[in-house]
């Protein structure tokens, strides 16, 4: 299932059912970040969240074409958390447009998640005699 939606267009319809609002940017900390955005706390119908957004930087002089290809892979990645539920896996709670982004970034949202209380390294660290060798190569 994944496969086939990552080469097929995501719908306005289906965009507008992950679109959730009241999301409370504002205090909000950096915990994290990657080569392809930042992980940022937020506020969520009162409980705190988890938000990830792109870097600024793979939008800003670029031409349009790559543009739309950066903000239809993000899109993807948004619609491909919000099908898949398990235990394991950090909850997808939506995609929020913020009103204030900078110009580069408008038209993108942040995708909205459950905040966990640790991360994978330190998980890994706290658990280093419980996690098969496998595993901790694998991550």
């Amino acid at each position: 299932f994944l496969g086939k939606m990552a080469s097929r267009q995501i719908t306005d319809d289906q965009l507008k059912e992950l679109t959730i609002k009241g999301v409370d940017t504002r205090q909000g900390r950096e915990i994290g970040r990657g080569a392809y955005g930042k992980v940022f706390t937020v506020k969520y119908q009162g409980s705190p969240c988890a938000a990830k957004e792109v870097h600024a930087l793979l939008l800003d002089g670029v031409s349009t074409e790559e543009k739309r290809a950066v903000k239809n892979g993000f899109i993807r990645e948004c619609y491909q958390s919000s099908r898949i539920r398990h235990p394991n896996i950090v909850q997808f709670m939506g995609i929020y447009y913020p009103l204030d982004y900078p110009s580069e970034q408008a038209g993108l949202p942040i995708m909205v998640m459950e905040l966990l209380d640790t991360n994978v390294t330190a998980f890994v660290e706290n658990n280093k005699s419980k996690i098969p060798v496998q595993t901790k190569i694998s991550i």
